[in-house]
């Protein structure tokens, strides 16, 4: 365990990771020695700003934060497209910023947003007339429209290599024809997140079992079940016994209805899963999301990511809707078609079959703000800790659960392997360990042992009590 919190050590004290501000400070023609060079950081600033020049993609303390002066601050999606656009950089340098400097999926080809801006970015548009295309686009579609849940983002690529000399109209007109597949998210990337959490639940319930039947074992469980002629063990069979035995220990108590849950339970609650991959001490997450900025997994980000196929169409409709709304006097009576779409996303709206065009364009403005908050982009901090949990099972599986045959280099290569490979189906950035992120998940392989992300985490919970 020593070599592990000496790791961490070096890793807290680590001052050279690549993060975004060091990223943009090098696009600048600039690269800084430490975190302290601030001499460099405010030479590379005056160049962004001559660069941008007369554009400022957000507000002047805002962009000196990006460049790690007077705080810390990471542009979103929408501000870095902003920066590529000011910067006039061509479609391969905006995915650099993307992929590198965001450490987030290359170009949503599947949202009509980003295909957009690839587009403009291409054709040397201004991101004025992008976001004008994008207006016409919203305004010339149905309502009603049903968005393909396929995996569809191979084909629409083979279709952009072709479309994208026509002229903006007629790549409209392509895109308007095509919009069933513009659904703002990657089925495939969705697909490896849903698959990887399937498969540490099924884990999961495989070591629960043994762990159940062990902890049946100290009681008198399977005595009372033959007696009582009971030949099958479910959920309710263990609660009944366990509350008829006021004489089983408190702690014995919590630890069989725990693994029975898991076991057992076809609604296992998110908590658990989190739990399994990040700690065991639940407080970890939310310090290494407040100090660290590293994950951000909870149980309604969770939720959000699995449901985003839902979250984008209501997004989407909701947006149509206010287009249609836009296109009508303001005090003309709200269509049923809009009326019933209300409905839809919020049952408990309350809005009345006399409101106005007026009013439901303002309830459905107000809806999408907050929706907007919903529909989230999957990355490469939700995916590699699944990655990381299933690579170490299949290893200890290999070497049978024998640690005496632990060889840290081919667990490693092992990991890079199955991570690089689900990073480039996801078209996200390979394992560098010059990324905090990375570096992190390399601690897990020590010389002479190996450790979970949980266990890591842990520690590094520890280091961080103790440097109060």
């Amino acid at each position: 365990m020593k070599d592990l919190q000496s790791s961490i050590q070096k890793w807290i004290m680590q001052k050279e990771y690549q993060s975004f501000d060091c990223f943009l400070i090098n696009q600048m023609g600039y690269t800084i020695e430490n975190k302290d060079d601030m001499e460099t950081r405010k030479k590379a600033y005056r160049e962004f700003c001559e660069k941008i020049s007369p554009l400022n993609p957000a507000s002047v303390p805002t962009m000196r934060r990006w460049f790690g002066i007077g705080g810390y601050s990471v542009p979103d999606r929408e501000s870095v497209f902003a920066i590529c656009f000011a910067l006039g950089l061509d479609e391969k340098q905006t995915e650099r910023f993307l992929v590198e400097g965001l450490k987030e999926p290359s170009f949503q080809i599947n949202d009509y947003m980003e295909i957009i801006y690839l587009y403009g970015l291409e054709q040397g548009l201004t991101q004025k007339e992008c976001d004008d295309m994008a207006a016409e686009y919203e305004s010339r579609l149905d309502i009603d429209i049903s968005f393909c849940r396929t995996h569809s983002t191979h084909e629409l690529k083979k279709q952009y290599q072709v479309k994208k000399d026509l002229p903006p109209d007629e790549f409209l007109v392509w895109m308007i024809e095509n919009a069933k597949y513009f659904k703002g998210y990657s089925q495939t990337v969705l697909d490896y997140f849903s698959r990887y959490k399937k498969l540490i639940l099924d884990s999961m319930r495989e070591d629960a079992e043994i762990v159940l039947q062990m902890l049946l074992e100290e009681t008198e469980y399977f005595q009372w079940k033959r007696r009582r002629f009971i030949h099958k063990t479910n959920l309710e069979t263990i609660r009944r016994y366990i509350y008829s035995k006021k004489e089983i220990d408190d702690g014995l108590r919590t630890s069989i209805l725990e693994m029975a849950q898991v076991v057992y339970s076809e609604h296992r609650p998110n908590s658990l899963f989190i739990r399994e991959l990040f700690s065991f001490n639940y407080e970890v997450l939310f310090n290494i999301v407040k100090e660290r900025k590293l994950f951000r997994m909870t149980e309604k980000r969770m939720s959000d990511l699995l449901g985003i196929a839902v979250q984008r169409e209501r997004q989407m409709k909701s947006l149509f809707g206010i287009q249609a709304l836009e296109k009508m006097d303001g005090d003309a009576l709200c269509p049923e078609t809009i009326q019933s779409l209300i409905s839809e996303l919020d049952s408990s709206s309350g809005i009345s079959p006399k409101i106005s065009a007026a009013r439901a364009g303002e309830w459905l403005k107000d809806y999408l703000k907050k929706q907007k908050r919903r529909c989230l982009l999957l990355q490469r901090g939700d995916i590699l800790p699944m990655v990381i949990y299933m690579v170490q099972r299949d290893y200890l599986k290999n070497i049978s659960y024998d640690m005496d045959k632990y060889n840290a280099i081919e667990a490693i290569s092992y990991f890079e392997e199955v991570a690089n490979a689900t990073l480039s189906t996801c078209d996200m950035a390979p394992l560098n360990r010059e990324y905090e992120l990375d570096a992190l998940f390399y601690l897990c392989f020590q010389e002479t042992e190996m450790y979970s992300l949980a266990d890591v985490l842990d520690i590094f919970e520890n280091e961080r009590l103790l440097a109060k």
